[in-house]
């Protein structure tokens, strides 16, 4: 078997060990990516929602939450903090006080749709940081030119990820929720007005009911390098940066389209931050 058929093997997904490393392919992406809540302080409790999912990045020593701007403008009206899945198997409440948050991007149309733009970079306050990264979660540095993929052979496939409310379990206080990488293929890709897009179609035939990826707004699309170790220990992965999600379009044979703005799209929401152009 050459390391070509050995690695699309991995992305069969049939035998137990390609499984296995599928898994891991999706969690070592998956290190920068959060599902993003809001907490409400109803007079009877505070109440958990979640509005969307983001990726933990850094630009030039800052540190942010890169999701859809709809997840921040659409949150429930009297939320007073904003918390993100950081560890697993315990809570996933991690508060920020929203007074303390800045947001930074094009402000776009309030009636979102399938154009945008929408996208915004949410700031994280530096005392966050430190114990974000203890949790083991990374923040991807937009700052820096792409990493490097070794030559030799390599297959390189686009993932979604993102944090699905129909796969969660939810009261007023509490939560479970994990995050999902699918598999994308791009199928479209323009510019418009100055920002530009990808259209990626994922699988959805294992998510219930309406098979709808409600949740997933503001999700990181990945693209992974997948090749063989030079010590022959398996399959290695690089993951760069490719959009974040927006829109779903109608399910069609179990597939959705989900509409991305790409990192053309991101490099210009950056420039506002560069210009500490605040918007609210």
């Amino acid at each position: 078997m050459d390391e070509l058929d050995e690695i699309e093997t991995v992305l069969d997904g049939i035998a137990p060990e390609s499984r296995e490393q599928m898994y891991k392919i999706v969690r070592d992406t998956g290190l920068s990516a959060v599902g993003v809540f809001t907490i409400s302080d109803s007079g009877s409790g505070e109440e958990l929602d979640l509005v969307g999912s983001g990726t933990l990045v850094s630009i030039s020593g800052r540190h942010y939450i890169l999701t859809a701007r709809h997840v921040w403008e659409e949150r429930p009206r009297f939320a007073q903090k904003l918390s993100m899945t950081i560890r697993t198997k315990t809570s996933h409440c991690f508060p920020i006080g929203i007074e303390t948050i800045a947001a930074f991007g094009p402000t776009g149309s309030k009636q979102w749709g399938e154009i945008g733009p929408d996208i915004v970079l949410l700031s994280i306050p530096d005392a966050y940081v430190g114990s974000i990264e203890a949790a083991g979660r990374v923040f991807y540095n937009l700052s820096i030119p792409e990493p490097q993929v070794p030559s030799g052979d390599r297959l390189v496939i686009s993932m979604l990820i993102g944090a699905p409310k129909s796969m969660g379990i939810f009261s007023r206080q509490h939560a479970s929720i994990q995050m999902r990488g699918s598999e994308a293929t791009i199928r479209n890709q323009f510019d418009n007005g100055g920002f530009d897009y990808l259209d990626a179609v994922v699988n959805v035939s294992d998510l219930p009911g309406e098979q709808s990826l409600g949740g997933v707004s503001g999700g990181g699309l990945w693209r992974v390098a997948l090749y063989k170790s030079s010590q022959g220990t398996g399959i290695e992965t690089i993951a760069t940066m490719q959009g974040v999600a927006f829109w779903e379009f109608p399910v069609s044979s179990g597939h959705r389209m989900v509409r991305c703005h790409g990192m053309g799209s991101i490099q210009r929401a950056m420039t506002y931050v560069e210009n500490m152009d605040v918007v609210r």
